[in-house]
């Protein structure tokens, strides 16, 4: 579906009309059909993350329900606010809300969300970090790795959070912008790859969008792509110009052969527990960056992760499926070589869950999050890419929708040393 002006205005405005009480007023047409036929169940309405398009519909509710806490709730926050640490922060509206908002402790209190980003261009900025509340004291400064909000450096300083403020660091969007944590790294030849996830929305497929989202491929210029819900990988390699890997299932994988070279014999897919809308799957290859000679290999993951129900109605399916990924990597042999996981990792699927979250589980194994799409246009927030330690991540940017109902996300990856 395209999206017009209009709409772009209304996504703009939905966050600020929720914390008004106000109905919203948007309801796609495609909606109500939707709705009835049981898809993305709890989604369509607020506080579900489909709302600034179908929150005015006739089947949601009048009242405007208590919304759910803002961010996600990374595996530190708690230890982190139950030690009195960053006082008022890890809750909206303070500036820590996106990875802590979501944890128990904040509580359901409305709060006031951070400011949307503005639509993405044809050229966008480097790594559109996250967007926390400015701070009342000083303007943070921005940087490709992120912002330096003024409570970053007595907290380096005073040797809290070690090993987070700065990229690869999971609180880089806050601080990584800041002189301590040094330049950011430049793309190196042959040690540096461009990395790609795209949710390819499935009726693109059948109502002509197929050249939009292969011209959106070909313009991100990345050298490896995992897309989602596609439905014609053929149809897709040839719109883009880039190379199917062979013989996977449900989240393909598509290539540049001028940037990087699949190493034979290295792709496969896996099933994982699947919800009522497919079955679902993570896919594989192995690439070599650089010159076969004197290249790095590389692994690659694709997914896209199930919602709460069918075989993945525990709360903590997620976090056993990124034990599963991790398992898979040990048995590829493959537990020290430069790795990237990406995909559309819908993550309110795992929110509350004892076990943890896919995210969490990973960041505890030592990777990192190298880019999470931020939306408008596009879903907010469900994209991500990850990455093991032997990258630094860098540049991350959403790309634009190229048609689809997600943004494609891009981020540069460079090996360390």
């Amino acid at each position: 579906m395209a999206m017009t002006r209009s709409m772009q205005l209304v996504i703009l405005m939905g966050l600020d009309i929720m914390t008004r009480g106000s109905a919203l007023v948007e309801c796609q047409s495609w909606c109500e059909s939707d709705y009835n036929a049981g898809k993305n169940v709890g989604r369509h309405c607020a506080p579900g993350d489909m709302a600034f398009l179908c929150g005015g519909c006739s089947f949601c509710p009048t009242s405007s329900p208590t919304p759910s806490p803002a961010g996600e709730c990374q595996s530190w926050c708690e230890a982190d606010f139950n030690g009195g640490n960053n006082k008022g922060r890890h809750c909206a509206p303070g500036n820590m809300a996106f990875l802590c908002g979501g944890c128990s402790f904040c509580g359901t209190a409305n709060p006031t969300p951070a400011p949307s980003a503005p639509p993405t261009t044809s050229n966008p900025t480097p790594e559109p970090s996250p967007n926390p509340p400015p701070s009342t004291t000083s303007n943070p400064t921005r940087s490709p790795t992120g912002q330096c909000y003024d409570w970053c450096e007595p907290d380096y300083r005073g040797g809290n959070n070690p090993g987070r403020h700065c990229a690869p660091g999971n609180m880089a969007p806050s601080c990584g912008g800041c002189p301590f944590c040094g330049p950011t790294p430049s793309p190196t030849p042959g040690r540096t790859v461009k990395v790609m996830s795209y949710n390819t929305e499935y009726r693109g497929y059948f109502d002509g969008r197929i050249r939009k989202f292969g011209d959106k491929i070909s313009e991100v210029d990345a050298g490896i792509v995992g897309v989602q819900e596609c439905q014609d990988p053929e149809a897709l390699a040839s719109a883009s110009g880039y190379t199917q890997v062979p013989d996977l299932r449900g989240n393909y994988i598509f290539y540049n052969p001028s940037k990087v070279s699949l190493v034979s014999g290295s792709r496969g897919w896996m099933d994982i527990p699947r919800d009522n809308y497919a079955r679902r799957t993570i896919t594989w290859a192995k690439f070599m960056i650089g010159s076969k000679e004197n290249g790095t290999e590389m692994l690659f993951f694709n997914t896209h992760l199930p919602h709460n129900h069918n075989q993945a109605s525990s709360r903590n399916t997620h976090a056993r499926i990124a034990r599963s990924l991790i398992r898979k990597r040990e048995e590829l042999g493959a537990v020290n070589m430069p790795t990237v996981a990406l995909g559309d990792m819908n993550p309110f699927a795992s929110n509350g869950a004892s076990e943890g979250s896919f995210e969490s589980t990973l960041i505890n194994a030592g990777w990192h999050k190298s880019y999470q799409a931020r939306g408008n246009p596009g879903f907010v927030g469900l994209d991500k890419i990850f990455a093991t330690s032997h990258w630094i991540s860098s540049n991350g940017a959403d790309r634009g929708t190229g048609g689809s109902d997600h943004p494609a996300i891009a981020v540069y990856v460079n090996l360390v040393g």
